[in-house]
């Protein structure tokens, strides 16, 4: 793919950090990529965490905006620097959640 190394970590730092943050003792988070048709790369992490409520999905990556959560830390700030990066390579972010049944987290990127 075409990317930046290190903004490429802070993404998936981010987004693998959220993922353990959300998710209980005993959940499960994954990580996966693929080739996709389109000439990128998509680069998936799920996880089995609290989920987000439709309501809140798209305004996660407003800066400061936190969905409702029984987690407090953090500053909302998170989701909204990874679009940013994301989209400066080129890239999308988008998510597919369920409240009370985790969240998935896709990132997509050119291919070189």
């Amino acid at each position: 793919m075409r990317a930046d190394r290190l903004q490429l970590e802070q993404i998936l730092q981010n987004l693998i950090q959220n993922a353990i943050k959300f998710t209980a003792e005993g959940g499960r988070v994954v990580i996966r990529s693929e080739l996709t048709d389109d000439a990128a790369v998509t680069i998936t992490v799920s996880d089995t965490g609290c989920g987000i409520p439709s309501d809140h999905q798209q305004k996660v990556f407003l800066r400061f905006h936190r969905a409702p959560s029984t987690v407090r830390d953090g500053s909302g700030l998170g989701l909204a620097i990874t679009k940013q990066l994301v989209e400066l390579q080129g890239g999308k972010i988008w998510l597919e959640s369920e409240p009370g049944r985790g969240s998935r987290f896709f990132v997509s990127l050119p291919r070189a």
